[in-house]
């Protein structure tokens, strides 16, 4: 008697369960889509985000919308951007994700593209061979920030490729330089005449001088931030 007893709360266990996961795809289709969007866009957890994304087809196109909407570019081995590759090789297979995409976060991890001060002038050559990834920039139609860091300055080839790639992204308002701004570099960086604001870190005070001037002949720009000012001379 007691196993038939137990037999049958195992029957109703079961029955509950499969009634219960019936009721919360109910649920989960009778909320609104944008609603499922709105929750999930204040989820600042990424794993989670990962996680909802394999629930169901409804979380999968709602989760990528904040999953996607900044990208973060590890640049750890030269020609070899771990992070960075995974994320555009998703964006390649999925053209429908570059939609989303409103921010790249660049950090330069590799050592053989910093330049200490004495070197700011070398080119050391850097292609988009190097930097695949740079050629699906123009293709993210609603990119407004790119920010990019390193230690020392950074070599006038890389930041090159990256300017020539972010100069064909016609929404791209705001800029983020987290490395030594000399001149040389400079000069580069201030090809992109259609963003509005500029974050710069360490620039030395001949790159502030050149800035100012620049900037005063810029009417698009809003807002220029510096936040710390190189004392190398």
């Amino acid at each position: 008697m007691g196993a038939y007893v137990a037999r049958r709360r195992t029957s109703l266990d079961s029955a509950f369960v499969s009634e219960s996961s019936s009721l919360t795809s109910t649920m989960r289709d009778a909320i609104p889509f944008d609603v499922w969007v709105a929750i999930l866009s204040v989820l600042d957890d990424r794993p989670s985000l990962s996680s909802c994304a394999r629930v169901s087809r409804t979380f999968w196109d709602a989760a990528t919308r904040s999953l996607y909407k900044s990208i973060t570019v590890m640049h750890i081995d030269r020609g070899n951007d771990i992070r960075g590759n995974r994320a555009f090789a998703a964006l390649k297979a999925h053209p429908h994700l570059r939609a989303h995409v409103r921010g790249i976060t660049h950090s330069v991890m590799d050592t053989t593209l910093w330049k200490p001060f004495m070197e700011s002038e070398y080119d050391d050559g850097v292609s988009t061979d190097e930097l695949p990834w740079t050629t699906f920039i123009p293709l993210l139609p609603n990119l407004t920030s790119y920010s990019l860091s390193g230690v020392f300055s950074l070599s006038l080839g890389l930041i090159d490729v990256i300017v020539g790639a972010l100069s064909l992204s016609p929404r791209l308002t705001h800029v983020k330089w987290i490395f030594e701004i000399l001149p040389a570099n400079l000069m580069i960086v201030m090809r992109l005449t259609h963003v509005r604001e500029i974050s710069i870190d360490r620039p030395n005070a001949s790159a502030l001088l050149d800035l100012g001037v620049w900037v005063s002949t810029r009417p698009s720009i809003e807002a220029l931030h510096i936040y710390s000012q190189c004392t190398l001379s």
